[in-house]
């Protein structure tokens, strides 16, 4: 899979928060097509970068194909974000910095990475209103 690469800081000069891989966040701007589900971080980032980052949602594979299921052993506990049968959708997003600030809410476990991993589709990290605009164009 290629490797995204974000945009720069919009501000240098402002105090920028540091996500690690496997970290849930949740976006200030929440709106459908914005930030609106919560995401696994999928690649360390300084907040005012876009990011690529994975969406996780508890719509199910029934509703769309592309989420898989995850399970309670990939969401570590003692943060706000719980497991509630989760499901990510297979495939890497660009996650944009204006949607931000962020706050973490969760991790996964180096098991729900690992299951990520092997589960993610083989293709070009793409925005939710691309991914959507194909999806609904196959």
């Amino acid at each position: 899979m290629e490797k995204y690469e974000p945009s720069g800081l919009s501000d240098l000069n402002m105090t920028t928060m540091e996500f690690k891989k496997g970290e849930i966040i949740r976006a200030t701007e929440r709106k459908k097509s914005k930030g609106f589900h919560y995401i696994a971080v999928w690649e360390d980032f300084n907040e005012g970068m876009d990011f690529p980052g994975i969406m996780l949602t508890s719509s199910t594979a029934d509703k769309y194909a592309d989420n898989i299921p995850l399970d309670q052993s990939h969401i570590m506990e003692g943060h706000d974000f719980k497991w509630k049968a989760t499901h990510f959708v297979s495939r890497v997003f660009i996650k944009l910095s204006d949607w931000g600030p962020f706050t973490k809410v969760g991790e996964l476990t180096g098991l729900g990475i690992n299951f990520i991993k092997e589960n993610l589709q083989d293709v070009p990290p793409v925005t939710f209103d691309k991914y959507d605009a194909e999806r609904r164009s196959a």
